[in-house]
């Protein structure tokens, strides 16, 4: 697999981190999850839908990992730290700006262990600044940056975007940037430090939004189902169902006006002046948007979604995740995959988001066990002896 012979010490918890390391582990990185001994990460006792007695949102982010117990605070366990990093190729953690410096674990402490080490350091507002140690998660960031602001209907109270996707967000920069970090080592032999803020991805992320802002000066204003500059809309059909329709250049405008059109009332739509240009459209959106929703209530979801495929216009149903996951594409992409483990049991889970030819085979180990692989790692790579093992277990080390 493409990251083979990669091994990743893993000291994050909740969401960006492990989001990051589990697709490290999907592409074949061995991925070493490092918990604290007895209760194990956070999110393995969330509320929430459970497996055994397993959240659901621990499974999701940590396939594809081995685990190990240690305490942070007991200077033993610092060394292990210290083992594991001189054999290992990148470390990943999410605590609070320079809280590993207090444990001895911070990058510059293991790059005295392994000069080659990539460590990557994921946190709400980055490692310096005047918000550096402030504790923060995603919501936090959406709020800080404007997400909050945009989300969700005009007049109504500020939204969170339906997922933590700041947190994502974070972790899909901190991969990318690692895999930069290992193409640069391998052409000079230097490890090397980063540092990811979920803050600044989120502001990133604004993308036209920001730029906009930028240019104009004009604050955004939530658009609901809707896009600032361009026909993107839901529409609420017959059925009390909803669909989303775009059409934002004058090619699909004419595609799907032709198709609204052979509606009666509804003929002069191509034609019809206070529409023919992007900008009236924009400008028009108060007299556009219940003149065509009138229109959508005539005829149930399937039938117009029948019609618009069928016309070439951009749509889908907005379903909800039930309906996501029943969806014939997104079954045929294997984006719900069955995985089956003696401890586990049969489960659901999602599928690989990544397709490409060096993947011949996608990997879906289930969890580990809280310690399932401590045996394994400090005796079988770090050559510790039983006794020692032992010892650590009486004395609370792991």
């Amino acid at each position: 697999m493409p990251l083979t012979g990669i091994r990743v010490i893993d000291l994050s918890q909740m969401l960006a981190g492990p989001f990051l390391t589990r697709r490290m582990g999907d592409m074949g990185a061995e991925v070493i999850k490092v918990e604290v001994p007895g209760t194990g990460e956070v999110t393995r006792s969330l509320a929430g839908p459970k497996i055994k007695d397993t959240c659901g949102y621990f499974i999701v982010l940590n396939r594809n990992k081995k685990s190990i117990t240690l305490n942070f605070k007991h200077p033993v366990a610092r060394e292990v730290i210290y083992k594991l990093a001189k054999v290992s190729d990148v470390v990943v953690e999410n605590f609070r700006a320079k809280t590993v410096d207090k444990w001895g674990i911070s990058y510059d402490a293991l790059k005295k262990v392994n000069p080659k080490i990539i460590y990557c350091s994921i946190s709400g507002f980055g490692q310096e600044g005047p918000y550096s140690q402030r504790p923060a998660y995603d919501m936090t960031a959406q709020a800080l940056t404007g997400w909050m602001s945009i989300t969700g209907i005009k007049g109504q109270e500020p939204c969170l975007v339906g997922a933590a996707i700041g947190d994502m967000i974070a972790g899909s920069t901190a991969l990318y940037t690692i895999l930069a970090a290992l193409i640069h080592r391998d052409r000079t032999g230097e490890g090397g430090n980063i540092d990811i803020a979920v803050a600044d991805n989120l502001i990133d992320w604004l993308a036209y939004v920001a730029q906009f802002y930028l240019i104009s000066g004009t604050i955004p204003s939530p658009v609901g189902s809707s896009h600032a500059t361009n026909f993107h809309k839901a529409f609420k059909c017959k059925d009390d169902k909803w669909i989303e329709v775009s059409a934002p250049n004058i090619r699909l405008w004419g595609r799907l006006a032709e198709v609204l059109a052979k509606n009666p009332g509804y003929e002069g739509l191509l034609t019809d002046t206070r529409f023919d240009t992007l900008q009236k459209r924009i400008d028009n959106r108060p007299i556009m948007w219940p003149y065509l929703s009138e229109l959508f209530m005539t005829k149930n979801r399937e039938e117009w979604l029948e019609e618009l495929v069928e016309g070439g216009v951009p749509c889908a149903p907005i379903n909800n995740i039930a309906e996501a996951f029943e969806d014939p594409q997104i079954n045929f992409r294997k984006m719900v995959v069955e995985v089956d483990s003696p401890h586990w049991g049969k489960y659901k889970t999602t599928g690989m988001p990544v397709k490409m030819t060096q993947l011949k085979q996608e990997r879906f180990e289930p969890p580990p066990r809280l310690g399932e692989h401590n045996e394994k790692i400090l005796e079988g790579l770090l050559g510790y002896s039983k006794e020692e093992i032992e010892n650590f277990k009486k004395e609370g080390i792991i």
